[in-house]
């Protein structure tokens, strides 16, 4: 009766099932328009059965949705950790195909090397074979 108006929620329970139901009511006091006094008192309710089942599917949804970012975001740390390990592999497979290449490249060298005494080797002995066999002709 101070402020002329009351906002809440009740709760009222069906005769026959024992369900309760959900009101916002809102009381409000009518004064006399010509003396000010208060004359009645008058309210407006709503049902809110509609709204609470609304903010429990709300909340259900919500939940579900929380649980499904939660296993989401671990599938994607786990396959972010495989990616990196399989990055670390890739790096560490470069690292040994540069280090086989390297061999691969001195192996080259030594073999071009090889070839070329080779080659070396059979041009200066071709003169000094046939040098021998004329000094050795020349003794005979």
């Amino acid at each position: 009766m101070g402020t002329g108006r009351w906002l809440g929620e009740l709760h009222f329970r069906h005769f026959r099932t024992g369900e309760i139901i959900p009101f916002l009511v809102d009381w409000f006091r009518i004064d006399d328009t010509r003396t000010g006094h208060p004359t009645n008192m008058a309210t407006v309710s709503r049902d809110l059965r509609p709204q609470k089942k609304l903010e429990s599917d709300l909340r259900r949804l919500n939940e579900s949705l929380e649980q499904r970012v939660t296993e989401r975001t671990s599938a994607l740390a786990a396959a972010l950790e495989r990616l990196t390990l399989e990055a670390e592999e890739r790096v560490r497979a470069d690292v040994r195909a540069q280090q086989t290449q390297a061999e691969l490249y001195h192996a080259s060298r030594l073999s071009a090397a090889g070839q070329m005494a080779g080659a070396l080797a059979h041009e200066l002995n071709q003169p000094l074979t046939a040098l021998t066999n004329l000094v050795n002709a020349g003794r005979e």
